[in-house]
C-alpha cells in the first residue's frame, strides 16, 4: 500500500519520471522517450559511451572545409581586330576558340547553418545553409582562328582566376545513429577575378609577346549552383565531421582585356574573351561545431 501512495506522488511531482511495477514487485524507471516533455523530447538520444547519436537539441552549426577537385569549360573564345596596313590586306578579325583543358582546383571555406528538428519526417531533418568558400584555378586553352589569310593561327591563353562563391542551401540528412548521409543543393553568385591572363600566338610565332599585355586582369559576377552529397559523424556532443562530394556549375561569363601594344607588334582592339559554363567537381572534408 505504502509503495501505491509513493508511487502515485512520485508521478504527480515530477512529470518527466513515470515509475511502474515490475513483477518482482520493485520500481523501475520506464523509457523515458516515451515521454511528451519538451525537455526530454529535445535531448539527443545516446549510446552506450553517453555520445549523441541524433543531433543534439540547439539547431544552430558552423563549419568549415577545404578540398579540391578539377574543372572543365565547354569553350573558349577570344575576339578581337588587328590593325594590319592596306598592303597587308588590312583589318584582320580574329575569333579563336577551342574547347578548355581540365584543370585542378582547391577550394576552403565555411558555412553556418539552421537544422529544422521540429520538422523531422521520417528519420530526415532539413536545414538550411549559408556558405561562402575560396575557389582557385587557372583555367588554359589552346585557340585556333580560322583564316583564309593565315595558313595556321594559333593561341594558346592561360587564365589564372581567383573566385568566391557564396550560395544558400538546402540540406537534407538522414538521422543513423551517429552517422548522418546527407544532400544539399544550393542557388547563389560567384565573382570571377582574373589576374596576370596570358594570350601568346604560337603559329605564326611570336616569342615574347602576350596579347593581353597593356592589361592582363578583369573580373565578372556569374550564377552558380550546387549540388553536394555527404556523410557526418558525431564526436561528441558538439563537434562533428564529415566528407563529401561536390558539384559546381558557374554560368557562362565574359572578360574585356587590354590591347596588345608592343613598339614592334601591330595595333590591336582590346580583346574580348568568353567562358562557357565552368563545372567543377571536388571532393572536401571538415569539421562542425553545434551551438
Amino acid at each position: 500500500m505504502i509503495k501505491r501512495i509513493l508511487t502515485i506522488a512520485m508521478v504527480c511531482c515530477f512529470p518527466t519520471i513515470v515509475l511502474a511495477y515490475q513483477d518482482d514487485g520493485d520500481l523501475a524507471p520506464s523509457d523515458v522517450n516515451n515521454t511528451t516533455t519538451p525537455f526530454v523530447k529535445n535531448m539527443p538520444e545516446r549510446d552506450k559511451d553517453n555520445v549523441p547519436i541524433s543531433l543534439p537539441p540547439n539547431p544552430f552549426y558552423l563549419g568549415i572545409f577545404g578540398g579540391g577537385g578539377n574543372s572543365s569549360d565547354n569553350n573558349f573564345t577570344q575576339q578581337g581586330i588587328v590593325f594590319f596596313d592596306s598592303s597587308a590586306g588590312g583589318p584582320l578579325i580574329i575569333k579563336a576558340q577551342n574547347a578548355a583543358n581540365t584543370n585542378s582546383v582547391g577550394i576552403g571555406g565555411a558555412h553556418i547553418g539552421y537544422n529544422w528538428l521540429g520538422q523531422q519526417m521520417w528519420g530526415v531533418v532539413p536545414a538550411t545553409e549559408i556558405e561562402a568558400y575560396y575557389l582557385g584555378v587557372t583555367e588554359s586553352a589552346g585557340l585556333y582562328n580560322p583564316s583564309t589569310r593565315i595558313p595556321e593561327h594559333f593561341f594558346i591563353d592561360s587564365f589564372p582566376i581567383n573566385s568566391g562563391v557564396f550560395l544558400a542551401n538546402i540540406v537534407l540528412s538522414s538521422q543513423m545513429n551517429r552517422f548522418h548521409p546527407y544532400l544539399s543543393g544550393g542557388i547563389g553568385a560567384s565573382i570571377l577575378s582574373i589576374s596576370n591572363a596570358v594570350s601568346t600566338q604560337v603559329s605564326p610565332a611570336e616569342p615574347g609577346v602576350n596579347h593581353f599585355n597593356s592589361n592582363p586582369n578583369a573580373s565578372n559576377w556569374t550564377f552558380a549552383a550546387q549540388g553536394k552529397a555527404g556523410l557526418l559523424f558525431n564526436v561528441d556532443d558538439h563537434w562533428s565531421i564529415f566528407a563529401e562530394y561536390r558539384y559546381l556549375f558557374l554560368a557562362p561569363t565574359q572578360y574585356l582585356f587590354g590591347s596588345t601594344q608592343y613598339p614592334t607588334h601591330v595595333a590591336t582592339t582590346n580583346w574580348t574573351v568568353n567562358f562557357a559554363s565552368l563545372n567543377v567537381n571536388m571532393g572536401s572534408a571538415g569539421i562542425a561545431y553545434n551551438f
